[in-house]
């Protein structure tokens, strides 16, 4: 009886470990199939995968900051005063934040101006959000606090 409770065990332990390395198997399968396909949905035949990486390598063209100062700050206070004049007049906030948002979002920002614009939309998420929320009076609050964040230097 103890004989068979031995072998028992035993061939459990067989078919435990046959399925761990099954899992193991497919698991690593997956893997291997899902890099492939994001290989593949690059769009890039293999060769040209390996020049594109290459390219990864060399340095790439200098920024001028000036240039990219100067475009910031026009991009960045015609958006913000877009958006401040059309507060007055537009009924969905929260859409009219959101979309400044995203303009923001598309731009590149200077390492001295990234603290501001990030405080610039971190505010305007939550104006948009207090304002789905229907509370008026934190909107006002919001939207005075973004006013002089952009008015910061």
């Amino acid at each position: 009886m103890i004989k068979n409770s031995l072998k028992l065990e035993l061939n459990q332990q067989i078919l435990i470990g046959f399925l761990i390395g099954l899992v193991v198997l497919c698991g690593s399968a997956f893997l291997v199939y899902k890099f492939y396909g994001a290989v593949n949905s690059i769009g890039l035949p293999p060769g040209q995968i390996k020049q594109v990486t290459a390219n990864l390598d060399q340095p790439s063209q200098p920024v001028d900051l000036i240039k990219l100062d100067a475009d910031y700050a026009d991009n960045f206070s015609a958006i913000t005063g877009e958006f401040l004049n059309q507060v007055a007049v537009s009924d969905d906030l929260a859409v009219l934040a959101r979309s400044a948002q995203d303009k923001l979002l598309a731009l590149k920002v200077p390492p001295n101006d990234k603290a501001k614009h990030l405080a610039v939309i971190l505010t305007l998420g939550e104006i948009g959000e207090l304002s789905v929320s229907g509370q008026q009076a934190a909107v006002s609050k919001k939207l005075a606090e973004l006013k002089s964040i952009i008015n910061q230097k």
